[in-house]
């Protein structure tokens, strides 16, 4: 890894820390962003292992945080929206389920010509 890129995971947990002590009001979140700072100003392999440390365990959140968002927006979005349409468009849900017709498509019953395809926009 970089330095560049050690050096900004530190300064992000830096601000995370600081915005931590202002939301909580302890001394301690102000200590650990200055410590956080002071591990960036030189390169060592501390700073190294926090960043590490940090960005593995941001890429495993990432996968697992990715997922329930995909799920919740499945069946809290998604699934909803589905079974209103189905409730309040009868007709519209009653066109899969006929019998009756082997295909979905509908005839316009207009004539065609050859000028009608020479101009199509």
């Amino acid at each position: 890894m970089k330095w560049e890129e050690t050096l900004k995971t530190l300064v992000a947990l830096a601000f995370f820390s600081l915005a931590l002590f202002f939301i909580f009001d302890s001394i301690r979140f102000a200590w650990l962003a200055g410590t956080f700072l002071a591990l960036g100003l030189f390169e060592n392999p501390l700073a190294r292992l926090i960043s590490g440390l940090w960005l593995g365990f941001s890429r495993i959140l990432g996968r697992i945080s990715s997922f329930f968002l995909l799920f919740a927006v499945f069946y809290l979005v998604l699934t909803p929206v589905a079974l209103l349409w189905r409730l309040f468009n009868k007709d519209g849900a009653a066109r899969f389920f006929l019998n009756s017709r082997k295909s979905l498509f509908e005839e316009s019953g207009r004539e065609l010509s050859d000028n009608y395809f020479e101009k199509t926009w």
